[in-house]
């Protein structure tokens, strides 16, 4: 299970008091607590950041962190990924879920009666429309499908499945 999730990525610094610009990379961002703990790392606890404040700024977020006193300060992480810990996180609403949660799922293609194979959920590509799902295939190249509900049909999460509808020609765009 994923330890921690992708929150922000830093573009660069923002002004002379240490803000940081910063592409966000989850829905949620908004939602972040003040004095959340972030960090730039998946695994590691250390270096921790404590959030102050986030703020819209078109498609990116200003963030100040506490720790971050300084453009030089700011410009040290310029480039890195902010993590969230799972349990600091916003719980999913019903029907939905975290699709980190979803890696390692395999994949079936719905279409007409039929349900067949596609692959196993290998990672999340996070890019600046959406989300995609990578679903790596058996002696074929990489599937990138967005990650939004008009392709994502159904998901068992006991059973470790997901069902797709992929739009046609897709899968040529890959072979």
């Amino acid at each position: 299970m994923i330890k921690r999730f992708a929150m922000f990525k830093v573009v660069s610094a923002h002004g002379l008091k240490g803000d940081l610009k910063c592409f966000p990379l989850s829905e949620s961002v908004d939602q972040l607590a003040e004095k959340e703990r972030l960090f730039i790392s998946e695994t590691d606890e250390k270096p921790v950041f404590h959030l102050l404040s986030v703020k819209p700024s078109g498609k990116f977020r200003l963030v100040k962190l506490a720790e971050l006193r300084s453009r030089e300060d700011a410009e040290t992480i310029s480039g890195e990924i902010l993590y969230l810990d799972r349990d600091a996180a916003p719980p999913p609403e019903e029907g939905t879920w975290f699709l980190a949660d979803l890696i390692g799922f395999s994949v079936y293609l719905l279409a007409e009666d039929e349900r067949s194979f596609v692959g196993v959920m290998r990672e999340i590509a996070f890019r600046p429309g959406q989300d995609l799902l990578v679903i790596e295939r058996k002696g074929k190249n990489d599937l990138f499908l967005p990650a939004v509900s008009a392709f994502l049909k159904d998901v068992d999460t006991e059973k470790k499945e997901i069902d797709v509808f992929l739009p046609e020609g897709l899968t040529e765009l890959y072979d």
